[in-house]
């Protein structure tokens, strides 16, 4: 009977793992992201000045 609650218990301990896995996966993802609207933020903030000094 313990072989079979173990038998029984595998494929819940690997679906854990994998939603665990997919998980960090989401939090890398957006913290990445996050990144980039910092970065695009930035990036815009140079070409208006550019723009700016290209009037002038």
């Amino acid at each position: 009977i313990d072989q079979t609650i173990i038998d029984t218990q595998k494929p819940t301990i690997n679906e854990k793992s994998l939603f665990e896995n997919i998980e960090q996966q989401r939090k890398d993802l957006m913290m990445k992201l996050h990144n980039i609207k910092i970065e695009e933020k930035s990036l815009n903030s140079s070409l208006k000045h550019l723009n700016q000094i290209e009037r002038i």
